[in-house]
């Protein structure tokens, strides 16, 4: 196994970039369907009159309702596959009813009878499923996202024929293009409600987010007590870095701050050797306000990818590292987290996995220091105190 998979092997990451084990079966479904194909040709080949029959009406097709079977064909056998992988669920009920509708419109289409329509509807409606799905904070996935993105590029061949006037039309390019957003939606929406408040071993981290693999535990009370004294000192050392000022004299690149929670990096102290030292984070985090940045806490980074983070404090204090983040180059500046497409904001490029790091807030009240900042607190906090 290479470095880069054992590497991975250690976290926990979002199922948004990943193949879930339940989907398993929708991958060798797909060569399955390849199975079948390949056994109606050679039997066909050999005189086989129900096998003859298939092809001689695929033959009869146009090129645009071949495509429309090789892609309701795919995505009918790969939901019938994720079917079964969540049979136990209502979901596993809803993705079996999409296959058999979608390999009945095969058939249809095969027989050349009535099928447009019908499937035009069952196919928004499918995808409009895959939006409240993510609703519910179920993660489509890699496989999921691949299907849904078959089934918008089945939509679009029937809209393609779309015939009338100009309104008409119009309505078809857009039923198309919101397809196409409703599923990659559907992937972000997704995973981020399954990944709310995920940043404690054993839990589901948000898109672009890893974790250590493992259970979670009740801390003991020496973690407690190594956890609040860390905490503490942390608070101590960097009071003085409320003066952006102090802040710019250590070295951290406080200038320009821009966004919210502004990572101020000091270059030097990420390559001293040291780390967890409360006089020396790596990184400083602000919030940029009309009143002037209010210091949030620090970062404390380990200073080469694959080095772990020391767990001083359990499960209380957990390291994490990214996975499928972008960078801009110019100027160098985190740009956002890879589409469920797989892609970065243009100009930008994908970095697979990053150093370790870990927060301690600092911020009077906040509610633990050690987990994810709650977005709507800290926007009621600077409301009050900013």
């Amino acid at each position: 196994m290479n470095e880069g998979g054992a590497l991975l092997e250690r976290y926990v990451g979002s199922p948004l970039y990943g193949i879930a084990p339940e989907h398993g079966l929708a991958i060798l479904a797909v060569f399955g369907l390849v199975l079948v194909v390949t056994t109606i040709g050679w039997s066909a080949r050999r005189g086989n009159a129900m096998s003859e029959a298939v092809l001689v009406r695929y033959r009869a097709l146009g090129s645009v309702h071949r495509l429309l079977v090789w892609l309701l064909g795919v995505s009918g056998v790969m939901n019938l596959g994720m079917a079964f992988g969540h049979f136990d669920s209502g979901v596993g009920v809803w993705l079996f009813i999409v296959a058999t509708s979608q390999l009945v419109a095969v058939r249809r289409i095969l027989l050349a009878r009535s099928w447009r329509t019908v499937l035009g509807i069952l196919l928004i409606g499918t995808l409009t499923v895959n939006l409240g799905l993510a609703v519910a904070g179920i993660t489509v996935g890699q496989v999921g996202m691949i299907t849904a993105l078959v089934e918008a590029t089945a939509l679009a061949v029937i809209m393609r024929s779309v015939e009338g006037g100009k309104v008409r039309r119009t309505v078809a390019s857009l039923t198309v293009i919101g397809a196409i957003g409703f599923t990659t939606l559907a992937g972000w929406g997704g995973a981020v409600v399954a990944g709310i408040g995920g940043e404690k071993i054993g839990e589901t981290p948000l898109p672009g987010v890893l974790l250590p693999v493992g259970i979670d535990r009740a801390p003991t009370s020496a973690e407690q007590r190594a956890a609040r004294l860390f905490y503490e000192r942390t608070v101590a050392a960097i009071d003085k870095y409320k003066d952006v000022s102090v802040a710019a004299a250590d070295g951290y690149q406080v200038e320009n701050m821009f966004g919210s929670q502004f990572h101020a990096e000091n270059p030097q102290r990420k390559s001293d050797g040291i780390i967890l030292d409360p006089q020396r984070p790596e990184m400083l985090v602000y919030e940029p306000t009309a009143n002037g940045p209010v210091l949030l806490g620090a970062l404390y980074e380990m200073e080469s990818i694959g080095d772990p983070g020391p767990m001083f404090a359990g499960p209380i204090a957990v390291w994490h590292a990214h996975d499928h983040i972008c960078f801009g180059s110019i100027p160098v500046t985190i740009t956002g987290f890879e589409s469920p497409l797989g892609a970065c904001p243009l100009g930008s490029l994908s970095i697979p996995v990053t150093n370790e790091m870990m927060h301690v807030w600092t911020v009077p009240g906040v509610d633990d220091p050690y987990a994810e900042l709650d977005e709507e607190w800290l926007a009621a906090y600077l409301e009050m105190n900013g």
